[in-house]
């Protein structure tokens, strides 16, 4: 007779898989923030039949305004343990530009972007430094309007009946036969405000569902109201019904 043993050592973490990256509206307008739930992913391991899955931040944390990273951690009975990753953005209701620059954090194009992400209505205000006018030079054609929006630069400091930030395509680059076109209104109803638009082929398309509103802007004139750059087919090409163009009587 003779005995030994046989050990048996789990040395495989678990699997897990997250979810998508999120997108919500801030719960209130002006809150800065919202109360997310997600599903907690499930874990799997080869050993054990239930495994524990921790996120951090936690669902139903209150996320505030902007991108959080979430980690989810999945822990096994021997210690192992395999980590995913995924994002919660919390879009505010106003999303303020910052910048004149082509891309990036606080630019016109990441707040078209983030109000086309966002579930909700929003509004895009103007906060850009120094005096005027302000140009933004474009590199590439800015993301189409997708939904309920207000574009306002009229919220720029210092404008006084004239727009004092410029949206100019003269550097936008285009593969051949393709047409610049500043601003497109696709989806939802969409305001225009207080903005100059040169530069283009055509400087505003206003498609699709219709009942938009256009108006306190310079189209094809330079900021100071001057002749510029021009757009080159038209100012604004109408595609839909419904709109007003001009401040309504």
């Amino acid at each position: 007779v003779c005995r030994f043993t046989i050990a048996i050592f789990d040395d495989t973490p678990p699997t897990l898989v997250c979810p998508e990256n999120i997108v919500v509206a801030e719960s209130s307008p002006g809150s800065g923030s919202a109360a997310v739930t997600f599903a907690v992913p499930a874990g799997h391991d080869v050993c054990d039949d239930s495994v524990a899955v921790v996120c951090a931040p936690a669902t139903g944390s209150v996320f505030p305004g902007g991108v959080t990273r979430v980690a989810c951690t999945a822990t096994d009975d021997a210690g192992n343990r395999a980590v995913c990753e995924f994002t919660v953005q919390v879009v505010p209701r106003t999303i303020v530009a910052t910048s004149t620059a082509d891309s990036g954090p606080g630019t016109l194009r990441q707040a078209l972007t983030d109000a086309n992400a966002s579930p909700g209505d929003n509004i895009i205000e103007f906060n850009l430094p120094g005096t005027g006018p302000h140009i933004i030079h474009l590199v590439t054609p800015l993301p189409f309007i997708q939904g309920g929006l207000m574009l306002d630069g009229t919220s720029q400091p210092g404008f006084v009946l004239e727009p004092v930030v410029e949206v100019n395509g003269g550097t936008v680059g285009t593969t051949a036969g393709q047409i610049k076109v500043g601003l497109v209104a696709a989806r939802g109803q969409a305001v225009i405000r207080g903005l100059t638009l040169s530069g283009f082929d055509i400087g505003l398309y206003l498609g699709l569902s219709g009942g938009h509103l256009v108006e306190d802007n310079f189209i094809g004139v330079d900021s100071s109201g001057e002749p510029g750059q021009g757009n080159a087919i038209a100012g604004i090409l109408v595609r839909s019904p419904g709109n007003v163009i001009g401040t309504p009587g």
